[in-house]
C-alpha cells in the first residue's frame, strides 16, 4: 500500500461511527494514527479498545487518554504495553497520574487492564479518584507496574 491509501483508509475509517471495538498491535506511531481517525475517536461509541505491544510514550497516552474521556460508552480498555523483548511504554509515574483522570468519563467500563505502565503512588491515587464513577467495574489488572503497599 502506498502512504497515500493507507491515509485514505484512516480518514475514511475516522468517518466510521458505527464500529464498536478498536485493536491497535505493534504499532510505533499510535499518536499520528489516532490523530488521523480524529472524529472516530471522539464520536464513537466504542465498547471495546485495546493497545497492545505499541510503543506508549507522553504523546500517546495523551492522545489516547484524551479520547477515552470522550467515550462514555466504553466498557472494556486494555492496554499492555509489553512485547517479548521488553516494556515498551516510556512513561513515568507522573505521567500516568495525569492521563488517568480521564477515565472518569467512562462510567460503564467493566473490565480496565493497564499493563506495564510504570504506574506507582501518583497513578494508584488518581485511580482511587476514578473508581467511583465507574459503578460497573467488575475487573481490574494492574499487571507488571511498579506497585507497592503504598498503594
Amino acid at each position: 500500500c502506498s502512504g497515500h491509501s493507507v491515509n485514505r483508509f484512516l480518514d475514511d475509517l475516522g468517518k466510521c461511527n458505527h464500529i464498536k471495538k478498536m485493536y491497535f498491535a505493534g504499532i510505533n506511531d499510535l499518536a499520528e494514527i489516532i490523530n488521523k481517525l480524529g472524529s472516530a475517536m471522539k464520536s464513537n461509541n466504542f465498547t471495546h479498545f485495546v493497545v497492545n505491544e505499541c510503543h506508549l510514550g507522553v504523546p500517546e497516552a495523551t492522545f489516547l487518554f484524551d479520547a477515552f474521556g470522550l467515550m462514555n460508552s466504553l466498557e472494556d480498555l486494555i492496554i499492555d504495553c509489553e512485547e517479548e523483548g521488553g516494556v515498551l511504554a516510556n512513561l513515568n509515574d507522573g505521567d500516568m497520574a495525569g492521563c488517568i483522570p480521564s477515565l472518569a468519563a467512562c462510567t460503564g467500563m467493566r473490565s480496565l487492564k493497564l499493563n506495564h505502565l510504570n504506574l506507582s503512588t501518583n497513578s494508584c491515587a488518581a485511580l482511587r479518584c476514578v473508581f467511583p464513577r465507574m459503578a460497573t467495574l467488575r475487573k481490574l489488572v494492574l499487571q507488571a507496574n511498579s506497585l507497592d503497599d503504598d498503594c
